[in-house]
């Protein structure tokens, strides 16, 4: 059931193609968007495609998901990694000087979340033991 979602003020449905297509499920789906609409609560679609690309069992559905804004999100290059990496650093009070950025961009894992993730155990580790974060701990720590 939806219904528990409409509390909240943003949802998040991940990958909606496997629900399009399927009355029943659409009927839930538009049951959701209208409980949000009223109280002006956000409500986010993730899918592999446009809504224009679908083919709905509920016109009215169909038509508000056409109508709504629609986004392509295009994985990070590299330069936006490092961005990422140094707003982390800046959230948690850190200084991430762009050599070890660099250097963590290059002998880690590409995968944003991964990278995130390393940067996160280097977050812990620099403030247990009281040290900054330089390529000499970044390599002591992952072992590189």
């Amino acid at each position: 059931t939806i219904e528990p979602y409409g509390k909240f003020d943003v949802v998040t449905v991940d990958d909606v193609t496997g629900w399009i297509g399927v009355e029943e499920s659409e009927r839930s789906l538009m049951d959701l968007y209208n409980v949000l609409r009223v109280r002006q609560a956000r409500l986010v679609f993730t899918a592999d495609r446009s809504p224009r690309d679908l083919d709905f069992a509920l016109p009215d559905l169909g038509s508000r998901l056409r109508a709504a804004g629609c986004y392509r999100v295009h994985p990070l290059d590299d330069r936006d990694k490092l961005r990422l990496l140094r707003a982390v650093a800046s959230e948690r009070g850190l200084e991430l000087a762009d050599d070890v950025a660099r250097f963590l961009l290059a002998r880690t894992s590409r995968d944003q979340g991964e990278l995130v993730g390393v940067f996160d155990r280097l977050d812990r580790t620099s403030l247990a033991l009281g040290r900054r974060v330089t390529i000499p701990f970044v390599k002591e720590t992952l072992g590189l």
